[in-house]
This record gives structure tokens, sequence and C-alpha cells, in this order.
């Protein structure tokens, strides 16, 4: 019988997990022509909420792994800034001897032309869940970043 009720209680909030979810809606395709000039990118300060700097730091390293983009530690020698806010907040749950906490992780992002001042990219998500977030918005910011990028390549092509 314990394990009967075991199983229901996980069933039941397997199902609101799932009604919580709510469906992602596809975004308009955006077109960023003059990404296909940038190749050097400079990573401004990203804010002071907690986590800004180990996103700021994870959005380095993984835009260092690409073969598209190098970043450069002075903005004058590069073809545009990443500017915007990152963080991470925390929430806690549950009641003594049962306390949970749940990270969720944001950013707003733009890239500007260095010589322009230029908007020319632009990125905004959020990640909610009890793993990694920071890497998670690292991640969809620079997959991101590199499929605007080879779309407007291919747009020229």
């Amino acid at each position: 019988m314990k394990s009967l009720s075991t199983c229901i209680v996980f069933f039941c909030v397997f199902l609101i997990g799932c009604g919580s979810r709510s469906p992602k809606i596809p975004e308009p395709v955006e077109e960023y022509p003059a990404l296909i000039n940038i190749h050097k990118i400079y990573i401004a300060s990203l804010g002071n909420e907690e986590g800004a700097d180990l996103i700021s730091e994870k959005i380095r390293l993984r835009l260092m792994k690409t073969k598209r983009f190098t970043v450069v530690e002075v903005p004058d020698f590069a073809d545009a800034i990443l500017k915007g806010a990152v963080g991470i907040s925390r929430r806690v749950h549950g009641s003594e001897g049962n306390v949970q906490t749940k990270f969720s992780a944001y950013a707003v992002l733009r890239l500007v032309n260095a010589k322009t001042a230029e908007t020319i990219w632009s990125f905004e998500d959020s990640c909610g869940h009890w793993g990694s977030v920071s890497n998670c918005i690292a991640d969809e910011t620079v997959d991101k970043l590199l499929y605007d990028s080879r779309r407007a390549e291919n747009k020229v092509k």
C-alpha cells in the first residue's frame, strides 16, 4: 500500500510539472546581416547581479572555442562589443528537512558595432531548473549568435 501511495504522489508531481510548462511559441525569424563582418568580440561588464561574472566568463570561453569568433581583451581591437545584463536568482522551496533550491538565470544581451555604436544583434533568454543555469545561458547565447551569423553568411552566398 505504501508503494502505491508513493507512486501516486510521484505521478501527481509529474503531472503538475508537465502542466506548468507552457509551450514554446516560435519566435519570428530575425535577420542580422551586419554579423557577417564581426569576427572580434569584446565582452563588456554584464552587470553586478549574482552570477554575472560566472556567466560572462562562460560566454567568453564558449566564444573562444568557436572557429567563427575571437574574444579580445581590449575594446579598441574589437569589431563588436557584447553588452547587457545577466544574472542568477535562487528560490528556496520546502520546509525543515526537505528544502530544495531552484536556480534560474537570465540574459538580456546585445552586440554593438564597435565603430558605429549600432546594435547589430540582440538576445534575451532565461533558464530555470535544478542544474547549472549558468551553463544553460552561456550555451544558448553562443549557439544563437553562431546560428544567426551562419544565417547571415548563407544569405550572402
